[in-house]
């Protein structure tokens, strides 16, 4: 028996929106510049021109930055370098390495443990020798690859330089900590054999033994020798320091061994009749191995593949009718605007945006966003539509405004949490992601403002264009933290991530709350009716993974009502 509908509440419950992310940290200030003043117009502090973000897996953030210090006799000298937060606020780490304003050691990397992986100059060299070299907290500063030195797996081989070379703009550098140091790192190097100077690249890893050879792109004559893959870089990571390349052979290194993938011209398999590729468009690599592929083919568009490297399936087709708890749609794939953003996590579930989407229930009308999960076994389903409203930290629902086009973020490198840039209502831009329950919410949002005193943060999050290599000015890791510069190197902050302790009163997600609707849905659908909308949130209101209970139907109107979850 269905219970009661209550069709009646008075407007002061109805427009009373709970701030249902009780218990969750705000964004924080972690470097901002210090301010001149009469008095003293060289203070010592941060001076701005922040660059070059790592965030570690609990939320601590490293980058490139100049600090004014002083120094022992008095005087006060603009030390430009790499920084990092461990017990406390940012500190200057150096690796042993050069660091002044011609040879700043460049932040790759930053465990939960304060292990800072960078790249740059060795001091104390009567030649230039580059290196990669850890900062430690316990045990001082560890070299790992340099220049000049004996190519690892290979000793007669010299390491000549260090190459790195990204699939686009959108691509950022691989930044992992070695093995035995919580994070593994591919390396991409190039090594000279002397005395005849053949050259070719291979790929390294850090270990608990020093650095492993696991590829080269030519035949080594000697025993135990690694498999061969010709190519100088790697186009994803994982947190094993498995890889992906890409190209027109791309491969998947994984267990000691090199799996191709599709090449142009491959039959999709389980595909159309006759389907084949004509161009690969991106890839992820989980945890686990298991690959995330998407390929635009001579049929239909795009689809995206998933699973192990020689037994991939179709996950996701372009176009086709997708039918889930938030919605009806045809999401499409855009071939134009470069890889296709998308993630995968350490359960194996990617997410997927596309640009255009078609709705089939209601009305039929064409979105630009909709964020698709996949999963390899299971139907494609609909994580996100941009018709439904966004959270704030705080709660507070705010409708997204129709754009065009969603720009790439470095989101979906490996390890990091999905997300997607576009803007709301009142003209903000804001990044947005997902909580653990599938809720969004917002990352970080432009014309509000953080700390004390307040520091505003500027309308334009990201910048519209960057050269490939160009250093990343926003980052996240998998479990939903988030760092950002803003205002053109003028401060960093970090987003801690959020999980929401209830869901919100837009629970039929027309974009239009609160309002009797939204009640009448939730009890309906309790009882067991379908959503009309075909897009309401689950029925586990307070998240406490048992529905349906009456408590959930408690916290629902104490929500609404302006009250807190139980």
């Amino acid at each position: 028996m269905r219970p009661q509908r209550l069709r009646s509440f008075s407007l002061a419950i109805l427009t009373a929106l709970a701030a249902t992310a009780s218990g969750q940290s705000e964004i924080r200030i972690v470097a901002r510049p210090v301010t001149a003043t009469p008095s003293d117009p060289n203070p010592l502090g941060f001076t701005g021109a922040f660059t070059n973000l790592a965030i570690s897996p609990d939320g601590k953030v490293a980058f490139n930055a100049s600090h004014r210090v002083q120094l022992p006799n008095g005087s006060r000298q603009v030390v430009t370098g790499a920084f990092a937060e461990r017990s406390g606020p940012p500190a200057l780490v150096t690796a042993a390495l050069i660091n002044d304003v011609q040879n700043v050691p460049v932040v790759f990397g930053l465990d939960a443990d304060g292990n800072a992986l960078l790249r740059g100059r060795l001091s104390n060299s009567p030649t230039i020798i580059e290196a990669f070299a850890v900062d430690r907290p316990v045990g001082g500063p560890l070299t790992l690859l340099a220049t000049g030195s004996v190519a690892p797996g290979m000793p007669d081989r010299t390491i000549s330089a260090f190459v790195s070379t990204f699939a686009s703009g959108s691509i950022q550098p691989p930044r992992y900590l070695p093995a035995g140091l919580r994070y593994p790192m591919a390396v991409i190097v190039t090594p000279r054999f002397t005395p005849t100077g053949d050259v070719f690249s291979a790929v390294v890893r850090g270990s608990v033994n020093g650095p492993q050879l696991l590829t080269t792109s030519g035949q080594l004559n000697t025993p135990g020798a690694p498999p061969v893959l010709a190519t100088d870089w790697a186009y994803d990571v994982n947190a094993n320091g498995e890889f992906i390349t890409a190209g027109s052979n791309p491969s998947v290194y994984r267990d000691g061994a090199v799996r191709p993938l599709l090449a142009f011209n491959a039959l999709v398999p389980g595909g159309l009749p006759n389907e084949r590729v004509t161009t690969s468009l991106n890839y992820r690599l989980g945890s686990d191995g298991t690959v995330l592929a998407a390929y635009a083919t001579n049929q239909n568009g795009a689809i995206v593949l998933m699973g192990p490297p020689d037994n991939l399936q179709v996950v996701f087709r372009s176009n086709d009718l997708i039918v889930s708890a938030r919605g009806t749609a045809r999401p499409s794939l855009s071939l134009t605007t470069g890889p296709v953003p998308m993630s995968i996590d350490e359960n194996g579930v990617g997410y997927i945006m596309a640009r255009t989407v078609t709705l089939s229930n209601p009305g039929g009308a064409i979105l630009p966003v909709c964020v698709v999960r996949v999963k390899r076994g299971e139907p494609a389903s609909i994580a996100y539509l941009s018709t439904e409203p966004v959270r704030r930290r705080s709660g507070e629902l705010v409708e997204l405004f129709v754009i065009a086009a969603a720009p790439d973020l470095n989101t979906s490198q490996a390890g990091s949490r999905f997300v997607w840039y576009t803007a709301i209502r009142n003209g903000a831009t804001v990044i947005c992601s997902l909580t653990d329950d599938g809720d969004p919410y917002i990352v970080f949002e432009s014309q509000t403002s953080v700390g004390s005193p307040p520091l505003a943060i500027p309308q334009n999050l990201l910048p519209t264009s960057a050269p490939p290599g160009t250093p990343p000015v926003f980052i996240a890791n998998a479990r939903g933290d988030a760092a950002l510069v803003i205002s053109v190197g003028s401060a960093v902050i970090a987003s801690p991530a959020v999980n929401f302790t209830c869901g919100d009163v837009d629970f039929n997600n027309d974009g239009v709350f609160p309002t009797d609707q939204d009640v009448v849905d939730f009890l309906d659908v309790f009882a067991g009716a379908p959503c009309p909308t075909l897009r309401c949130d689950t029925i586990d209101f307070n998240r406490d993974g048992a529905s349906p209970q009456d408590q959930d139907v408690i916290d629902f109107f104490n929500v609404l009502a302006g009250g807190s979850c139980s």
